[in-house]
C-alpha cells in the first residue's frame, strides 16, 4: 500500500509539473489575439455531422461548396470552427472522403445517373482510386468497379499522360534550376569585376611632346615623341643662341685677348653652319610635332574602358536555433534553421 501511494503521488507531481510548464509556455501565446480559422478538418467534421444524420440534400450542397476550388481555402478563411464556411478543402484524403459522401447521398436520393457521373469524375481525377469498404456500401463499391472496368482504357491513357506530364515537369524544373545556376554564375562573374570608364578630350591630341599619346594609352609612342621633340627642340634653341652670339661678333675689331682681327671667312662660315643646323633641327621638331598630332588624332578614342577585380561579399552561413513549445500534453523541443 505504501508503495502504491508513493507511485500515485509521483504521477500527480509529474502531471502537475507538465501542466505548469505548459501553462508558462502557453501564456504569451494566449495574450496575442488571433482569429480562428475554419480549417479542413473542422469543416469536414461539420459535413460528417450532416452526413451521419442522413440529410442527403444538405450533404450535396455542402460537398459542392467544399469541393469547389474557386472558393478560398478553408485554412485561409476566418470564422468560428462550429460554423460552416464558404471555402474549399485542400487535403487530398478529405477530398476523396467528401466524394464518397457525395456518392452515398446521390444513391440515397436514387439519382443513379448523377452518381455514375460523380464516380467517373473521381476516377478521372485519380485513376488509381480504390473505394473504402468502410465508407461505401457494397452495391456502390461494385458500381465503382464496373465503371472503372468500362473506363479502363481511358484511365490507362490518363495515367500515362499524367506520368508524362510529371516527367516533363521534372525536366522543366531541372532545366529551370540549371538556368538559374548559370544565371547566378554569370551574375557573380559580372559582379566580381568593376568597369571604369574614362572620358577623353580631343584637345590633348593637339598638344606636342607625346601628351596625346599618353592620353590614348600609347606609352611607347608618347616616350618616342617626347624624346625626339625635346632633343630637336633643345638643339634648335641652342643653335639659335649660338648663332646670335657669333652674329654679334664685329670682324672689323681686333680680339681683346689676342689683339688680332677675327677671320671673316671663319666667322661667316660658322654663322652659316649654325643657321643651317638651326633650320634643320627646327624643321625636324616641326615635322615630329605634326606627326605626333596626326598620330594622336588617328588613335584617339573618346572613352577608355578598363576593368578590375572587385571583392564579393561572403555567402550567408546557415543558422540553426532551438525552439520550445508548450501544450496540454507537455513541452516539446525542436530546431529551426535558415539555409
Amino acid at each position: 500500500m505504501r508503495a502504491e501511494r508513493m507511485r500515485a503521488r509521483s504521477v500527480r507531481t509529474s502531471v502537475a509539473w507538465r501542466c505548469t510548464a505548459a501553462a508558462l509556455f502557453a501564456l504569451p501565446a494566449s495574450l496575442v489575439a488571433r482569429p480562428a480559422r475554419a480549417d479542413d478538418a473542422q469543416q469536414f467534421e461539420l459535413l460528417q455531422g450532416i452526413y451521419n444524420e442522413g440529410h442527403w440534400e444538405d450533404v450535396l450542397k455542402r460537398t459542392a461548396i467544399l469541393l469547389d476550388p474557386s472558393n478560398p481555402a478553408c485554412a485561409q478563411v476566418a470564422g468560428a470552427a462550429t460554423a460552416a464556411q464558404t471555402c474549399h478543402i485542400a487535403d487530398v484524403a478529405l477530398i476523396e472522403r467528401c466524394h464518397e459522401m457525395e456518392l452515398v447521398a446521390l444513391a440515397g436520393l436514387k439519382r443513379e445517373s448523377e452518381a455514375d457521373a460523380a464516380i467517373e469524375k473521381i476516377l478521372r481525377q485519380n485513376p488509381t482510386y480504390v473505394p473504402d469498404p468502410a465508407a461505401l456500401p457494397a452495391a456502390m463499391i461494385t458500381r465503382v468497379r464496373e465503371i472503372k472496368t468500362r473506363m479502363q482504357k481511358e484511365l490507362e491513357e490518363k495515367a500515362r499522360k499524367d506520368a508524362d506530364d510529371k516527367r516533363k515537369a521534372i525536366l522543366s524544373q531541372q532545366k529551370m534550376s540549371e538556368d538559374e545556376r548559370r544565371w547566378l554564375e554569370e551574375i557573380t562573374r559580372l559582379a566580381s569585376k568593376e568597369t571604369l570608364v574614362e572620358r577623353r578630350t580631343r584637345l590633348f591630341a593637339f598638344v606636342p611632346f607625346g601628351v596625346g599619346q599618353v592620353q590614348n594609352g600609347d606609352k611607347g609612342w608618347g616616350i618616342f615623341f617626347f624624346t625626339t621633340q625635346a632633343v630637336t627642340g633643345a638643339a634648335s634653341i641652342a643653335l639659335a643662341e649660338a648663332w646670335k652670339f657669333w652674329a654679334s661678333v664685329d670682324v672689323t675689331k681686333p680680339d681683346p685677348t689676342t689683339g688680332k682681327l677675327p677671320s671673316k671667312a671663319g666667322v661667316y662660315g660658322l654663322r652659316d653652319g649654325l643657321a643651317l643646323g638651326n633650320r634643320i633641327t627646327f624643321g625636324a621638331w616641326i615635322a615630329l610635332t605634326i606627326a605626333g598630332i596626326i598620330q594622336a588624332n588617328v588613335a584617339f578614342e573618346p572613352e577608355s574602358i578598363t576593368t578590375r577585380e572587385r571583392k564579393l561579399p561572403k555567402r550567408p552561413e546557415p543558422t540553426i536555433a532551438p525552439t520550445v513549445a508548450g501544450g496540454p500534453n507537455g513541452v516539446s523541443f525542436g530546431l529551426v534553421g535558415t539555409f
